[in-house]
């Protein structure tokens, strides 16, 4: 089975732990953006990867081709 990251993207931190908790066990891999980690802060970022496998995504800007 493939492994899919979900993106944790709403706009409360309480919104995004209760997906987590929804999830359970069977979710293991979680993308953080910018907005999330300006938000929470990194303690938060830091204590989520004690639990869960995490994607920091931190981009400012996307590569566009024109």
């Amino acid at each position: 089975m493939k492994n899919t990251i979900v993106a944790l993207d709403m706009s409360t931190l309480r919104d995004n732990l209760m997906l987590i908790e929804k999830l359970g066990r069977m979710q293991n891999h979680y993308k953080l953006g910018l907005n999330f980690t300006t938000q929470n802060g990194m303690d938060v970022v830091k204590t989520l990867a004690q639990y869960k496998r995490i994607f920091l995504d931190l981009k400012l800007y996307d590569i566009v081709r024109s």
